[in-house]
């Protein structure tokens, strides 16, 4: 029976390491996240609504293509280095957007 105790609180003990590594590994999640949206690219932050905020100048406002996937929860968008229905995306750069 005593083994049975120890086998217990040992496992209590290893779970109780692993709630600290949990916790450990997740307030290192948020920091990430924080710094994540300190990233800025062609003026657009990390996180930002694509429709409300990236899709309301140009060239970002003129897709290749605009397809909604998910059941419309997002669209997947693609810019084309190349004409693609008469656009052209500046700089020889090509963009997927999701």
């Amino acid at each position: 029976m005593i083994r049975y105790v120890i086998a217990a609180v040992t496992a209590l003990a290893d779970l109780s390491g692993a709630t600290e590594l949990y916790r450990y590994a997740e307030a290192q999640e948020k920091r990430l996240l924080k710094r994540t949206k300190e990233y800025t690219f062609d003026g657009f932050k990390l996180g930002d609504n694509y429709a409300r905020e990236v899709m309301k100048r140009a060239p970002d406002d003129k897709p290749c293509d605009n397809d909604p996937i998910d059941i419309n929860a997002r669209r997947f968008m693609v810019y084309g280095a190349q004409p693609c229905r008469d656009l052209t995306f500046p700089n020889e750069t090509t963009v997927v957007a999701n």
